[in-house]
């Protein structure tokens, strides 16, 4: 009862953050490209991949809001946050100045607390995988 609890909650945490940052990074193109370009690995990337995230984000929002493809979602926020926790890491690894583009408030978050967000957040994200694949309530279920 209380592990299908943190899962839903966090299900719902991770729908808001993903509504959120979508959204924002869509509705302030201009500053969410700029950030992008100042990334010495992504300065590069052609207009069509940078509006992939936000779309990415909005539509494993949507995988989570239908219980039918829950799954499908957590599976997608998992790896989402995976990638930004090691792009993170590398770049305060490598580069001295990291470009965050993530939207709203957590634009000014200090770069160790952000690596800390994220890797939390893959984590809550296993944990919810983890509980929702063994509680029975979620079938996974073949698509093809």
């Amino acid at each position: 009862m209380l592990k299908n609890i943190f899962a839903n909650g966090a299900i719902m945490l991770f729908i808001g953050l993903f509504i959120y940052t979508g959204i924002e990074k869509i509705l302030e193109h201009d500053q969410f490209f700029e950030k992008v370009r100042q990334s010495p690995w992504l300065k590069f990337t052609p207009s069509g991949v940078i509006w992939a995230l936000p779309i990415t984000e909005l539509f494993v929002s949507g995988l989570l809001i239908t219980r039918r493809w829950r799954m499908y979602g957590l599976y997608g926020t998992f790896l989402l946050f995976s990638f930004f926790t090691v792009y993170m890491i590398s770049l305060n690894f490598f580069e001295y100045y990291i470009p965050c583009s993530c939207g709203g408030f957590f634009d000014t978050l200090p770069n160790n607390i952000h690596i800390i967000l994220n890797t939390v957040l893959t984590i809550i994200a296993g944990v919810s995988i983890y509980i929702k694949k063994h509680s029975g309530q979620i079938k996974f279920k073949r698509v093809i």
